[in-house]
């Protein structure tokens, strides 16, 4: 009786929505059945992207352990399920229309069943060989073993001792992300048409783990359904947004007074924009790097704009004054920013160059392993030498 009143609800809501929206609930409804093994009470959570490429969040009561989902997508769809705030009760997988079983274990989710559609099948088949590449790196496991103990730790000694035994596993944790982009990479070769390349070449390039080159080239081997679905729009409108020579969006920022900034105000100069934060520690480091090339080149028509993403407004104010960057311009970063550039959603420190003409001739996420402050200078002397 309660399944049968739980799916009646669901059906009332779901019929109304689609004579709203037009779309034809029986071919884009989706049905997640579950169940969690080990636990009986408690909740779980859907979140998941809409038809209209909205992120939806369902919660649902366990009952005995079982649990059910429902909603319209219209592809195969990326999105996260999360049980109970304890370790690893928290999984990304792929909806699609029409019905899919899943069965999770409630002490760690990402030991999961899924079935009831083409993308579950590739799915398994995708987690089978990132766990090959986990099981041949077994330091891996060791490094999260070895996190976890300093990020509880408190004694200064003792975390010092665990830093460095973290600092001696790096090489093995760097072979070991090597190992999962080249899986990534022949993934989205061999599998050109699956929903999963998408999102995996979407990782790829806001983790800037491959040149804006080689993640286009990889883009055009997709199938056409591929490149205009949800996520491959996403992969459209991050290199979009990474080219250059192409003209830098305006935007308005608050400055460190609560003035408004303009970037376009400074068209007729050079500007390198740095996207940083008070607690980045890379970012810190670069400092002294961007103030050498103020004080060489500003003379000559540079600027320099530092946009913050902290959220902590004080923290970034005092960062700004602690490391004296009143010379240049300083502005927190703003929903126009982040829809403008994709810098900000990316890693940071991130930086670009704008010419005097307000185009953007050179991108710090385009080539992810060069030296940023090195090839940003040889970009910004070739051109100011050739403007004086």
């Amino acid at each position: 009786m309660y399944k049968l009143v739980l799916i009646l609800v669901f059906l009332f809501e779901f019929l109304i929505d689609c004579k709203s929206q037009k779309h034809n609930f029986f071919i884009d409804t989706f049905f997640l059945y579950g169940k969690i093994i080990g636990r009986d009470t408690g909740n779980i959570v859907l979140q998941y992207p809409t038809i209209h490429n909205q992120w939806k969040q369902d919660t649902c009561l366990l009952k005995n352990g079982e649990f059910y989902f429902t909603g319209m997508v219209n592809q195969p769809t990326f999105c996260h399920l999360i049980g109970p705030h304890i370790n690893n009760n928290y999984v990304d997988i792929y909806i699609d229309k029409g019905k899919q079983t899943i069965e999770l274990n409630n002490s760690n989710f990402k030991d999961y069943q899924l079935t009831g559609s083409n993308i579950a099948k590739e799915l398994h088949e995708w987690n089978e060989k990132k766990t090959a590449i986990f099981m041949n790196h077994p330091s891996v496991k060791k490094y999260e073993a070895i996190l976890k103990l300093y990020n509880a730790e408190t004694n200064n000694t003792l975390k010092i001792q665990l830093n460095q035994q973290l600092h001696n596993l790096l090489d093995s944790i760097e072979s070991y992300h090597n190992a999962l982009k080249l899986a990534s990479i022949q993934w989205i070769e061999k599998m050109n048409d699956s929903y999963i390349s998408a999102t995996e070449l979407y990782s790829l390039i806001i983790n800037q783990q491959i040149a804006t080159t080689e993640a286009v080239s990889l883009f055009y081997q997709l199938t056409d359904r591929i490149q205009q679905s949800r996520v491959g729009q996403l992969v459209a409108e991050a290199l979009q947004k990474s080219m250059v020579n192409i003209p830098a969006p305006d935007f308005t920022a608050k400055g460190l007074n609560q003035e408004n900034f303009q970037l376009h105000s400074l068209i007729g100069k050079y500007i390198i924009i740095s996207f940083w934060a008070s607690w980045c520690i890379p970012c810190i480091e670069e400092i002294p790097y961007l103030k050498q090339l103020y004080n060489k080149y500003h003379a000559k028509g540079l600027e320099i704009v530092t946009i913050s993403i902290d959220k902590d407004l004080l923290a970034w104010y005092n960062a700004v004054i602690k490391w004296n960057l009143e010379n240049w311009k300083n502005v927190v970063c703003n929903t126009a920013i982040k829809t403008s550039y994709i810098n900000p959603n990316m890693p940071i420190p991130s930086l670009l160059l704008i010419n005097d003409k307000g185009i953007i001739i050179w991108n710090s996420i385009n080539k992810p392993e060069e030296d940023k402050i090195t090839a940003l200078e040889k970009e910004l002397s070739n051109w100011i030498n050739i403007k004086n």
